[in-house]
This record gives C-alpha cells, structure tokens and sequence, in this order.
C-alpha cells in the first residue's frame, strides 16, 4: 500500500504509521496495528494519537488492560481532555471491572459529546452491571437511535 511504502522511505512518518495501524485493526490485525503504534511510541512517547489510539485498540480488544490504561491516561495528560480520550478510558475501565470509574469517564464523555454513541452503550453496560436496569434500557436505545450497528460493534470485541 502507499502507507506502506512511505513509511518503508521514511521511517519516522509517525502520521502513516498511525494510520495505517487503525487500516490494519479494521481488517482485524491486531498486533500488527499494535506493533506499528508500539514504533511510533518508541520514538515519540508523547504522541497523543498514538497512544490514544493504542489506548483504545488493546481496551478494544481486552489485551493488556493495566498498559492500555497507562496509555489512557497518558494520552489524557499529553492532549487535550476530549470525549474520544474519556470513553476510550471508561471502555478499559469497564473492562477492568472498575464501574464506579468508568461510569465517572464515561458520564464525562458525554457531557462533552452527547452523541457519543460508544459511550452512551459502554455506560449502558455500565448500569446494567450494576444492576440498573432500566436507566441501562433506555441507554441502550439512545445509543442505538444515534448509531444503529453499535451493539454488534462492542459484540465483535467480546463486550457485552
């Protein structure tokens, strides 16, 4: 691919090199997404995309949860809070079995961007494990009413 071959030419492309982790984790590389956004971190540890989307991509995936929190965190610290950063660090948190925590993120996230459907279905998650059903109902369906396949997504991660 042109990603592919830019960053061959150029190693320190850091932009291809993120993206072309986030083409490789739709197809479903996981570690070969991984692996290019561990490059990118090795030599620019600050990188808020890349370690956004590190953040994201190992909490997407239920891989390395205590790391992928690390990577939450540090991406909150070397960017701007954004609702992306939070329901990304509520997700591992939910992940983590810390509810409480990623209810808190997750409420942020949506204080910040109301139609987060990602975060509105994570905190619906949220709630029913903590066995509010009804609140969880009625998130579940805003989330869908904003993003219909949004279920199947966290499906397809092994989140339910």
């Amino acid at each position: 691919s042109d990603l592919t071959l830019a960053i061959d030419i150029d190693g320190q492309l850091h932009a291809a090199r993120n993206d072309r982790a986030v083409a490789l984790f739709i197809l479903g590389e996981r570690d070969a997404a991984l692996a290019d956004l561990d490059t990118v971190l090795k030599a620019a540890p600050d990188d808020p995309r890349s370690l956004t989307l590190r953040c994201r991509y190992r909490g997407l995936s239920g891989r390395q949860l205590e790391a992928a929190l690390a990577d939450c965190d540090a991406a909150i610290a070397a960017g701007r809070q954004n609702a992306n950063r939070l329901s990304n660090r509520g997700i591992v948190k939910l992940r983590l079995g810390r509810m409480e925590e990623a209810m808190a993120d997750l409420d942020a996230a949506i204080a910040a961007d109301p139609g987060n459907a990602e975060a509105i279905h994570a905190r619906a998650l949220v709630m029913r494990s903590l066995g509010r059903l009804a609140q969880a109902n009625h998130e579940f369906a805003a989330a869908r009413r904003l993003q219909p396949d949004v279920g199947s997504f966290f499906g397809e991660h092994g989140i339910r």
